[in-house]
């Protein structure tokens, strides 16, 4: 336990060229014990606005986003980890209701959390964006990351629950936006699908 009375938790963040956002996620988390930046390179100011909140920021070479993740966990001291997109910002209630989880005795091995998504000043409710839950806080002794390239996952060992707070979202600031994401993920997934494939 820590002087807070609680388990630690380490926040992890992985980043490329990341300016634009990475000092709001990163102020969204300093409640956190320890903040981890894992950076693939960044050509923009995104390491030196990082610094400002950790002196844990890492240069690691990309190979996907399951691995970078991967390593941003092992690089943690703690072994509670929240995983955070630079995209993302984790609101006071969510905070609040980890901090307080983290201070009982009954603490699952991983939990879900539902994700708030904004495309511009517009939240998206529908087409499937909305609770949009996926695994964010976990034990690494019970879990970590897939290898996957893109559409990577937490592989956990134990009873997963979820939360009832929200992760805010501001992926996109138009549908410019989506359609390039939607580009780069299909290009990965084309790459993972050969890669699989060649090794089958």
């Amino acid at each position: 336990m820590t002087t807070a009375g609680r388990r630690p938790v380490s926040a992890v963040v992985i980043a490329f060229n990341e300016e634009r956002n990475i000092g709001a996620c990163l102020e969204s988390l300093g409640w956190a014990d320890e903040i981890v930046v894992v950076d693939s390179g960044s050509s923009d100011e995104t390491p030196e606005i990082a610094r400002r909140y950790t002196d844990k920021v890492f240069k690691v070479p990309w190979k996907g986003f399951g691995p970078q993740k991967q390593a941003a966990v092992e690089r943690a001291s703690h072994d509670v980890v929240l995983n955070v997109d630079c995209d993302e910002r984790v609101t006071p209630a969510l905070a609040g209701e980890i901090e307080r989880l983290l201070a009982g005795e009954d603490v699952a091995a991983a939990y879900t959390v539902p994700r708030r998504t904004f495309v511009g000043e517009k939240e998206i409710r529908h087409c499937g964006w909305y609770p949009d839950r996926t695994t964010r806080l976990f034990d690494r002794t019970k879990g970590r990351f897939t290898a996957d390239l893109v559409h990577e996952r937490v592989d956990v060992s134990g009873e997963t629950r979820p939360l009832r707070n929200h992760l805010l979202h501001h992926s996109f600031t138009g549908i410019g936006e989506i359609l390039g994401k939607m580009n780069r993920y299909s290009d990965l997934s084309a790459r993972q699908m050969f890669e699989r494939g060649r090794k089958g």
